[in-house]
C-alpha cells in the first residue's frame, strides 16, 4: 500500500519554519487537488502522483471546506481539447483567457481577486499585486491553474472568553505574551505518540468527522522528529480529562512546492495544444488562525506555466569558484570579493 501522501508531506512542507525557527503551515488537501487538477489527460503523472500515495479521485469534503478552481490562459493562444476541458468540468474549475503577455497587471488583480472571493476575505491575495505582475512577465506566465480551499469550523467543546488570560510562551528566541484559552473537558488523546510527547490533544469541531489536533513534543525532541513521526498517520485515540491551555494564534506563510516536491511537476501538460511543455512552478499560500470560538484556515496553490526563456545574470557581487576534477572533487576554490580591474 502506497504511504499517505497528505501525512507523509508535513515533514519536508514545514522543514524550513522548523530550521528557521518560524511559524509554517501548509495545506495537503489543497495541494493534492492541484496535482489531481494537473493529472487530467496525462496518464503518465496520474500514475506517478498515485505512486506517491496521492488518489487520483478528489475525496468528499464536508459542507465547511469550500474548495474553488479556476485556470487561465493566454487567449488567442491556447486552446483546450475537448477532453480537458471534460476534465477541468470534473473538478467544476472556471476557465477563463487573460491576456497575460500584455496586460500582467490585470492578470494579477484578477487572480488576486479570485483569492480573496474564495477564501471569503482571509487570504487578501495570492502574491502582492506587483510581485505577482512582475512574475507573470518575466517569466512570460502562459497558463496558471488555482485551487483556493477555504474552513471555518466551530469547536464542539468551546472555550470560555472569560477564562482566557495573559501569559507566557517560550519561543526558539526566547520569552513572548501569549492569550490562553481554557478549557477542562474530555479529549481525545493519541497514545502511540506518548514516547515522545508529552502531550497529544484533539478536539472535536462541530462538524461530524472534523478534528483538531496539537501535538507537544517532550524537552529534548525537536519538531521535525515529530513531523516525521506524523508521516504514519495518528493512529487509534482514546480519551482523557484535560485542563487546557491553549494559545490563541494567528500565521500565514508561503512556500514553493515544486522545489520541494520535484517529482510532483508534470513534464508534460497534453490538452492544451502546446509544442513545447513550459516550465511550471507551484507555489502555495495558507494561513490559519484560533481563537476561542473555533478554527478558520485557508489555502491558495498555484501552478504557473511559463515559456523558457534566457535569463541574464551579472556575477556583480562577491562570489564562490571552484575547478572540478572527473571525480567531482573541487581541486582549486576562491572566494571572489574584488576582482579589480583586468588587463
Amino acid at each position: 500500500m502506497n504511504p499517505n501522501f497528505n501525512w507523509t508531506s508535513l515533514e519536508p512542507a514545514l522543514r524550513d519554519a522548523v530550521q528557521n525557527d518560524e511559524n509554517g503551515v501548509y495545506s495537503p488537501a489543497s495541494f493534492t487537488t492541484m496535482l489531481r487538477m494537473l493529472a487530467i489527460q496525462n496518464p503518465d503523472f496520474a500514475a506517478e502522483i498515485n505512486r506517491c500515495g496521492i488518489d487520483v479521485v478528489e475525496p468528499i469534503r464536508s459542507n465547511e471546506f469550500v474548495s474553488v478552481n479556476s485556470v487561465w490562459y493566454q487567449q488567442d493562444e491556447i486552446t483546450p481539447s475537448s477532453a480537458t476541458l471534460a476534465g477541468l468540468a470534473h473538478f467544476d474549475a472556471t476557465l477563463e483567457g487573460l491576456n497575460f503577455r500584455e496586460d500582467s497587471l490585470n492578470a494579477a488583480r484578477v487572480i488576486n481577486a479570485a483569492t480573496k472571493k474564495n477564501t471569503k476575505g482571509i487570504l487578501s491575495e495570492l502574491m502582492e499585486e506587483k510581485n505577482l505582475a512582475a512574475k507573470i512577465k518575466q517569466d512570460e506566465i502562459i497558463l496558471l491553474y488555482l485551487n483556493t480551499l477555504f474552513y471555518k469550523g466551530a469547536w464542539d467543546t468551546a472555550f470560555d472568553p472569560l477564562k482566557t488570560y495573559e501569559g507566557k510562551f517560550k519561543t526558539p528566541q526566547g520569552e513572548a505574551k501569549a492569550s490562553y484559552m481554557v478549557s477542562k473537558e474530555k479529549f481525545n488523546i493519541f497514545p502511540e505518540y506518548h514516547d515522545i510527547c508529552t502531550a497529544t490533544w484533539g478536539n472535536s469541531m462541530k462538524t461530524q468527522g472534523d478534528l483538531f489536533c496539537a501535538f507537544l513534543p517532550k524537552p529534548g525532541v525537536s519538531l521535525e522528529k515529530l513531523l516525521e513521526r506524523l508521516a504514519g498517520g495518528i493512529g487509534q485515540f482514546e480519551t482523557e480529562e484535560y485542563e487546557i491551555h491553549l494559545p490563541k494564534f494567528s500565521i500565514e506563510a508561503n512556500c514553493i512546492l515544486s522545489k520541494l516536491f520535484p517529482q510532483l511537476v508534470p513534464t508534460s501538460m497534453p490538452g492544451f495544444g502546446l509544442s513545447q511543455t513550459p516550465p511550471i512552478e507551484v507555489f502555495q499560500k495558507a494561513m490559519i488562525k484560533i481563537d476561542e470560538i473555533g478554527v478558520e484556515a485557508a489555502a491558495a496553490t498555484a501552478a504557473m506555466m511559463g515559456r523558457s526563456m534566457t535569463r541574464q545574470v551579472y556575477f556583480n557581487r562577491p562570489f564562490v569558484i571552484a575547478i572540478i576534477d572527473n571525480r567531482d572533487q573541487p581541486v582549486f576554490a576562491a572566494v571572489v570579493n574584488n576582482p579589480g580591474f583586468y588587463q
